[in-house]
């Protein structure tokens, strides 16, 4: 496919399944460059996966030519399990979501009468935000009835909830 197609990169979702064939799609790619979004890694999640899947995980960031980590804590994790070397072509794109895309959720909650819901899907853990989330909640609650907040996710934060 890439050798049929003009492709400009080529952008991948890190998946840890994955990273042990990142070396090989990189040669596969020749010239078109490879983008690599990083919203976690293994050897964030205890030591085992630490001492099993950091050599994979380093090779494979390294493998990539640029890297997209989507917060600053992520990055700061990955430097520090990693190493500098190989984030030295790492920066940070929040991961966050337009408003702009649910103008009817929005809408709904300037009728107080209507129940509406907040998500929040990910890793449970410190330096995500979460406290802001259950702090908004608590005070969007005092003004709008039928609000609730769902949270799924695991991580050491689980215990909090």
């Amino acid at each position: 496919m890439v050798s049929e197609n003009n492709y400009s990169f080529c952008y991948m979702r890190y998946s840890t399944q994955f990273s042990p064939l990142l070396p090989a799609l990189k040669k596969a790619l020749g010239d078109v460059p490879l983008v690599l979004e990083l919203n976690s890694i293994s050897a964030q999640h205890g030591a085992l996966n630490r001492l099993l899947l950091t050599p994979f995980e380093s090779k494979a960031v390294r493998t990539a030519d640029l890297t997209i980590c989507i917060s600053d804590p992520l990055l700061k994790d990955v430097t520090s399990l990693l190493g500098s070397e190989a984030t030295r072509n790492c920066f940070v794109l929040p991961n966050g979501v337009n408003p702009d895309r649910f103008p009817a959720t929005f809408e709904r909650l300037g009728d107080k009468s209507l129940p509406s819901s907040l998500c929040y899907c990910g890793i449970l853990k410190p330096g995500y935000g979460l406290e802001n989330l259950l702090e908004a909640h608590a005070e969007l609650e005092e003004t709008y009835t039928g609000l609730s907040l769902h949270i799924i996710g695991e991580g050491p934060h689980r215990t909090l909830l």
